[in-house]
């Protein structure tokens, strides 16, 4: 994938999120191939108003996704999950998968009632 398509799917997510913002309990999550800090992933962060949910809780080391090969070895945060606000972050972990490039996450969010 060259990096105006990547780009562009970014911006396509971007509007899908931005028009499902009346949505009371979004969550969007994949492989977005994207680390915070790369223009258009930030972009869609703000401009959707979704929180990734790793970085509200967890220090920048210990978010790593990928790659996993060699063996449990990530160094960037590429898989996200967002939310919306109406979610509490309780806790987000990454594990290790066999025979898979990317780390699991796995996130605990509560849904706010008020």
């Amino acid at each position: 994938m060259n990096r105006n398509q990547w780009a562009s799917d970014l911006n396509t997510i971007t509007a899908w999120a931005q028009s499902h913002r009346n949505t009371k309990n979004l969550i969007v999550a994949g492989d977005f191939n994207a680390t915070i800090g790369q223009a258009p992933f930030d972009a869609l962060l703000n401009r959707s108003q979704l929180t990734e949910v790793a970085s509200a809780v967890n220090w920048p080391w210990s978010r790593a996704t990928f790659p996993t090969k060699p063996w449990n070895t990530p160094m960037m945060q590429i898989d996200h999950t967002l939310v919306s606000k109406q979610f509490a972050i309780q806790w987000v972990r990454t594990y290790y998968v066999r025979n898979t490039d990317h780390a699991a996450t796995v996130s605990r969010l509560n849904l706010r009632t008020k």
